[in-house]
């Protein structure tokens, strides 16, 4: 009985799963920022996690990018005047804990730009 708890204690120390995130940023509109006109006004930021527990678990809802572009995008305050995202960049982190539990964070910032 040892032995094959120590077995099955092995496979599942030297197992692994893998999670890759791919996406594309790209928007609806298009913008020609060679001119001038515009004026950034600040820089936000918005995150998501996802916790795994031997590769089970993380989150029930839409994808980790999708909930941190919504968070960014609720704190932009982008309502009134020509205002815009520009320069959005996409930082993905992973963390291993005891080989056992997979931390995922992504964070988007981007820029807020105003027209004149």
């Amino acid at each position: 009985m040892k032995k094959l708890l120590l077995l099955f204690s092995a496979s599942i120390i030297l197992s692994s799963c893998a999670a890759t995130f791919s996406g594309a940023t790209t928007t609806g509109t298009s913008v020609n920022l060679e001119k001038n006109n515009f004026e950034v006004l600040n820089t936000v930021a918005g995150s998501a996690t996802a916790t795994y527990v031997f590769g089970f678990g993380g989150n029930k809802k839409d994808g980790l990018i999708s909930e941190a572009r919504a968070v960014m995008l609720r704190s932009a305050n982008l309502v009134g005047g020509s205002k815009a995202i520009a320069n959005e960049v996409i930082d993905v982190k992973t963390q291993l804990i005891f080989g056992i539990i997979t931390k995922y964070t992504v964070t988007l910032t981007a820029n807020i730009i105003e027209f004149k």
